[in-house]
C-alpha cells in the first residue's frame, strides 16, 4: 500500500477466510502475516437473531402489504418460525433472501400468495437443488392432504414417498429436516406424509376454492406460475376476475364474460366465481353483487363458448358448472326473495329458454320451500310462468 501523508486504510473483511487464505499463499502463519498490516484491529459483533429478524422485517413490510385482509398471520408466523428462520443466520442472508423475494413479487404480487411467495423463495435461495426438482413434482405436491383413515390411500402414499425421495436425493439428512419444515406448510398433501400431527408444522388444510381464489402454491391450477414467473396460459389476472366479481358494473361483466369466453378462458372465470362464492361467510358480498352476476350470467349464458370442454379430458361441461354456480350464488340471496329474483330474471325478454331449463329446477325447490313455510306464492306470477309449458315448449 501506498504511504500516502494524512492517510487512513479502512480494510472491511472476514478475518479467519482471510488467514486461511495467507496461510495456503504464504506458507506460514496466516494471522502473523495479517498482523503486520493491521495496525489498529476492530472487529464487529455477530448481529443477533432479533436484530437479523428486525432487519427483514423492515425490508419486508416496504416490499409487501401485510395489513391486506388476506394475510393469515397464523400461516405466517408458522411460515417463519419454522421454516424462514433457520436460514437466516447473517444479515448477508437476509439481502439475498429479501432481493430475490423483491424481484419476484413485482412481477407476481397480484397472482400469488405472498407467503407462499415467499417460503418458496426461501428454498430458491438457500436451497437451490430442492427447489429445482419442486416444478416436476406437481401432481404429487398439490391438492388435499391424505385421510389416514382411508384404507384406499396406501398406493397414493407410495407415489409421495418415490416423490419425496426424488426431491431429497443427495441432500444430507439436516438439510432435509431444515427445509422440509417449508414443504410441509407450502404442500398440506406432502406434508400430512411427514407426520402423523399436521399440527406439528402448522399445517394448513386444503380448500380447493380458497386455494384457488387466492393464488395458494398447492392449487393445480397456480403452481406453475410460481416457477415461470407469468401466468398460466388459460389463466386470468386476479386484478380483471376482482374488478369483475366486485366492482364492475352489469354492462361491464357482460362484455366481460363474453371477451373471456371468446378467448376459450370462460372455465377458467366460473372456477374462479366458484371459488370465491363457495365462502359462504365472505362479508365482501352483498345480495346486490351476488343478484348482478348471477343475471349477467344467466342472460349470456348461451353465448358462452363450450369449447374448451371438448379439448380437454377432464373437464366440466357448462351445464355443470352452471350446476354449481347457481346455489352458491343464491346463497347470498335470502330465501324469502330468491324466488322474486329468479321469476323476474325469467322474464327477461333477452333471456334465454334453453338457460331457463337448465336452472328450472331452483325455482321449483324455491317454491316447494316458500309454500312448505307458509310464504305465499302469487298464483298469478306461477301461471305467467307457467313451468309445465316451458318443459312443453322445448
Amino acid at each position: 500500500m501506498a504511504d500516502f501523508p494524512n492517510t487512513v486504510y479502512i480494510l472491511s473483511f472476514d478475518r479467519d477466510i482471510v488467514v486461511r487464505a495467507l496461510r495456503s499463499v504464504q506458507k506460514g502463519d496466516g494471522l502473523e502475516y495479517l498482523e503486520k498490516i493491521i495496525q489498529v484491529p476492530f472487529e464487529l459483533p455477530p448481529a443477533s437473531s432479533e436484530e437479523i429478524q428486525q432487519v427483514l422485517f423492515k425490508i419486508l413490510s416496504s416490499i409487501i402489504e401485510t395489513s391486506d385482509k388476506n394475510w393469515d398471520e397464523e400461516y405466517w408466523n408458522g411460515m417463519f418460525n419454522f421454516g424462514i428462520a433457520p436460514y437466516l443466520n447473517t444479515i448477508r442472508d437476509v439481502i439475498r433472501f429479501t432481493n430475490t423475494f423483491e424481484l419476484k413479487y413485482a412481477l407476481l404480487k397480484d397472482e400469488t400468495y405472498p407467503i407462499d411467495l415467499l417460503g418458496l423463495t426461501c428454498l430458491q435461495v438457500f436451497e437451490p437443488q430442492i427447489f429445482s426438482r419442486l416444478p416436476l413434482q406437481k401432481e404429487i405436491l398439490c391438492g388435499v392432504y391424505i385421510n389416514k383413515k382411508n384404507t384406499a390411500v396406501k398406493t397414493k402414499e407410495k407415489r409421495i414417498q418415490s416423490a419425496y425421495d426424488l426431491i431429497y436425493t443427495g441432500i444430507t439428512k439436516g438439510r432435509a429436516e431444515k427445509s422440509r419444515n417449508i414443504l410441509a406448510q407450502l404442500f398440506p398433501q406432502l406434508g400430512s406424509s411427514f407426520s402423523p400431527s399436521m399440527s406439528e408444522y402448522n399445517i394448513r388444510r386444503y380448500n380447493h376454492d380458497e386455494a384457488l381464489s387466492k393464488g395458494y402454491i398447492s392449487c393445480e391450477k397456480c403452481f406453475d406460475r410460481y416457477f415461470s414467473l407469468t401466468l398460466e396460459e388459460t389463466a386470468i389476472s386476479r386484478q380483471i376476475v376482482d374488478h369483475l366479481l366486485f366492482k364492475a358494473t352489469a354492462e361491464e361483466l357482460t362484455e366481460g364474460i363474453l371477451e373471456i369466453s371468446s378467448s376459450n378462458r370462460i372455465n377458467s372465470f366460473l372456477d374462479q366465481i366458484n371459488a370465491n362464492f363457495s365462502l359462504k361467510n365472505d362479508l365482501s358480498i352483498n345480495t346486490d353483487r351476488a343478484e348482478l352476476i348471477l343475471q349477467c350470467l344467466l342472460l349470456c349464458w348461451h353465448k358462452l363458448n363450450d369449447d374448451y370442454y371438448y379439448k380437454e379430458f377432464f373437464s366440466m361441461s357448462l351445464p355443470i358448472y352452471l350446476d354449481r354456480i347457481v346455489p352458491n350464488l343464491l346463497h347470498f340471496i335470502k330465501e324469502p326473495f330468491q324466488y322474486n329474483f329468479l321469476y323476474h330474471v325469467f322474464n327477461l325478454p333477452k333471456m334465454d329458454i334453453s338457460t331457463i331449463f337448465l336452472v328450472m329446477t331452483y325455482l321449483e325447490k324455491i317454491i316447494t320451500y316458500l309454500l312448505k313455510i307458509g310464504i305465499p306464492v302469487q298464483r298469478s306470477q306461477l301461471k305467467s310462468l307457467n313451468l309445465k309449458n316451458w318443459r312443453e315448449r322445448l
